[in-house]
């Protein structure tokens, strides 16, 4: 395992996958700003694809998460606080307060597909967590990417990184810890 700080998190010469470490994990706590931090990343060197976890607010209160496409702006409803979903909501998984829908995991798997086929830097993926620790959730598409030998950067917390770890074994993952950022 290598630890990096996130400011060394740039793509490599060439912008050759095949130099970049299959996986990547930008690790922090809840709300240490892991999401922007890809955004702008993102942003800043346009290099890979994938889809972060964008909070949804109605006024000031949280009610969930939608994802969104880095490369096209697409977004998709994901999460929604229960009480919190809107009329016709198909719950396909329960977590917590958190009531997801397949449409989402579906919206993921075809970021996965898009990044396997162009093979043009890492995927994208914000987050993994306790969820997929359990095996659900994007676990399968981690899996499959991984499998498929496609580099990954993905947000995890804190406090699943040593569990992840032992569940998605890897050779040689990178860490970059978000309180490294300036």
């Amino acid at each position: 395992m290598t630890v990096i700080t996130a400011r060394e998190l740039v793509p490599p010469e060439g912008r050759d996958q095949r130099s970049w470490p299959l996986l990547t994990l930008l690790v922090g706590p809840i709300d240490s700003g892991k999401t922007t931090f890809l955004r702008r990343w993102y942003q800043t060197w346009r290099w890979g694809d994938g889809v972060l976890s964008a909070k949804k607010f109605v006024d000031s209160r949280m009610i969930g998460y939608d994802l969104e496409c880095l490369s096209t702006g697409e977004s998709c409803p994901w999460a929604r606080v229960a009480g919190e979903e809107p009329g016709g909501w198909q719950t396909w998984l329960a977590v917590g307060p958190f009531r997801m829908r397949r449409e989402g995991f579906c919206f993921v798997e075809k970021a996965v597909d898009a990044v396997l086929a162009a093979r043009q830097g890492p995927m994208i993926l914000d987050e993994v967590g306790p969820i997929e620790l359990a095996g659900e959730g994007f676990a399968p598409l981690l899996r499959r990417l991984l499998a498929g030998r496609q580099p990954t950067l993905a947000v995890i917390r804190e406090s699943c990184l040593s569990e992840f770890l032992e569940r998605f074994p890897t050779d040689a993952p990178r860490i970059v810890r978000l309180g490294s950022a300036c």
